[in-house]
């Protein structure tokens, strides 16, 4: 199914984004925790819950020839899990 949105109002910024919606001025795609209490009241509704918005790549890029700290590899061990890569343990095999 394709969705084909046009109108007057255009932002990036999240708090335009939430003005908008919240101006009744159209729909948005936002973060479920940017209109949680309007979701919980009532006041907005999430529609088209079954679309998704198209997989982009995340790359980690490090230093050439510098060991990956500790904190490093595990920020970016955590960010796999949560963003659900299904990565596992992040790779460092190139970088000492």
């Amino acid at each position: 199914m394709a969705v084909v949105v046009s109108g007057r109002v255009a932002t990036t910024a999240a708090e335009g984004i939430r003005a908008a919606v919240l101006a009744d001025l159209g729909i948005a795609v936002a973060s479920e925790w940017m209109f949680s209490p309007e979701l919980k009241s009532g006041e907005v509704c999430s529609v088209l819950n079954d679309w998704r918005l198209p997989s982009v790549e995340l790359w980690a890029v490090f230093p050439a020839g510098r060991m990956v700290n500790a904190k490093t590899r595990a920020f970016l061990t955590f960010l796999a899990d949560i963003l659900d890569f299904g990565a596992g343990p992040v790779d460092t095999d190139d970088h000492p």
